[in-house]
C-alpha cells in the first residue's frame, strides 16, 4: 500500500508538470515558457521531495519501534530465565556468583535468591 501511495504521488507530480508545460506552450510566448516551466519544476519537485522525505522518516520510525519492541521482548525473556535459575540456586552459590561478577547483593545481608517454592 505504501509503494502505491508513493507511485501515485510521483505520478501526480509528473502529470501536473506535463499539464503546466502543455498549457504554457499553448498560451504564452516562447520566452516566458522557460520561466513558467522552471517555476513549476521547482514547486512540484519540492512538494514531491518533501512527501518522500516525510514518508522515509515515518518508515524509519516504524522500523525503529519494531526493533525496540523486539529488544524489550528479548530482555523480558532473559529476565524470566534468570529468575527461574535464581529460584533453584543455592543462596551461597548465588552470592558467590554475584561477588565474582561484582554485582550488588553479593555481600552478607544482601538480597538472597529465593528458595524453590
Amino acid at each position: 500500500m505504501r509503494v502505491i501511495a508513493g507511485l501515485v504521488a510521483l505520478a501526480m507530480g509528473v502529470i501536473g508538470l506535463v499539464a503546466i508545460v502543455g498549457l504554457s506552450l499553448l498560451l504564452k510566448p516562447a520566452g516566458s515558457v522557460a520561466q513558467i516551466v522552471s517555476a513549476a519544476v521547482s514547486a512540484i519537485g519540492s512538494i514531491v521531495a518533501a512527501y518522500f522525505g516525510i514518508k522515509l522518516g515515518n518508515d524509519n520510525t516504524a522500523a525503529q519501534q519494531q526493533q525496540t519492541q523486539q529488544a524489550v521482548e528479548a530482555q523480558r525473556e532473559e529476565a524470566t530465565k534468570a529468575q527461574a535459575f535464581a529460584a533453584v540456586l543455592d543462596p551461597e552459590e548465588g552470592r558467590r556468583v554475584l561477588r565474582d561478577l561484582n554485582l550488588p547483593g553479593a555481600g552478607r545481608g544482601g538480597a538472597e535468591p529465593r528458595a524453590n517454592a
